[in-house]
């Protein structure tokens, strides 16, 4: 099944209950990471949203 893309990010199904944590090249480590618009820098500061026991997901942008 293809996965359709827009602006380098992938478009997969997610629970509702899941948190979508965004990180770019372009990001920082001072953003929430939770939008598209303010992504976190680093996979570390991403990871460190990440709910235990939760769907949540990390998002990396594609080409960074």
């Amino acid at each position: 099944m293809p996965i359709a893309t827009t602006d380098g990010w992938s478009d997969l199904p997610v629970h509702p209950s899941a948190r979508l944590i965004y990180v770019s090249a372009s990001g920082s480590d001072s953003n929430d990471g939770l939008s598209e618009g303010a992504p976190k820098l680093t996979l570390a500061a991403a990871k460190a949203l990440l709910r235990n026991g939760q769907a949540d997901r990390l998002l990396l942008k594609r080409g960074d």
